[in-house]
């Protein structure tokens, strides 16, 4: 991740010759310090973060917080799997920790009372994952380059905002989110579904894409 944050994103494969090689060296060179430490410290942040959630979550919770528990544990699956940091592109990385802040203090809301607002608020959510987590499981194989696949890739991304939105609105979104926003862009995903030649093979009985 630091070596491609210190070539500003540039692509290997565009390489061709030697010359083009020694040209991206020498350019990268010098951003190479400030690149480790800026992943350093964004790394320390995320799994600082990620500790404090995964420490509510080892307290034993209360039944009555099963929903939210669960909710919360298939959260962080999804925002943190084994690769995270070479998976994940720079842009969306950098808000981990937000998304993760936001988890924790939706453990501790529920510590405060707030069960019955929790729910309500799981209820809002609820549906628009689903039907997200369905078709991003059909389309895995599809190429990166799939217009549903970057689509899918966009809707997971707002719809981690919107959890932000619903359960830890303190901590402020990096971009305007709302429910009306998010089932206009799953329109459009039903939209590049349809469109999309490498999609052509996929049946959702929850998305009917």
């Amino acid at each position: 991740m630091a070596i491609s944050r210190a070539s500003a994103g540039a692509d290997p494969s565009t390489i061709r010759a030697r010359s083009q090689f020694e040209a991206l060296a020498d350019e990268t060179e010098p951003r190479i310090d400030a690149a480790l430490l800026e992943t350093l410290n964004l790394t320390q942040n995320i799994l600082s973060a990620a500790r404090a959630v995964l420490g509510l979550l080892d307290q034993s919770p209360p039944p009555a917080w099963r929903d939210a528990v669960e909710d919360v544990e298939q959260q962080l699956r999804h925002l943190i799997p084994e690769h995270f940091l070479s998976e994940r592109p720079w842009e969306r990385t950098g808000h981990l920790a937000r998304y993760l802040r936001g988890a924790q203090l939706r453990l501790q809301k529920l510590a405060s009372g707030g069960l019955e607002r929790d729910g309500k608020r799981a209820r809002e959510l609820a549906p628009r994952w689903a039907r997200w987590h369905e078709l991003d499981r059909l389309a895995a194989d599809l190429p990166e380059s799939s217009t549903l696949r970057r689509s899918l890739d966009d809707y997971y991304w707002n719809l981690e905002e919107y959890r932000v939105s619903l359960f830890a609105q303190e901590l402020g979104t990096a971009c305007k989110i709302s429910a009306t926003r998010i089932d206009a862009q799953w329109q459009q995903i039903r939209h590049d579904a349809r469109d999309d030649p490498h999609a052509a093979r996929l049946h959702t009985p929850t998305g009917r894409a």
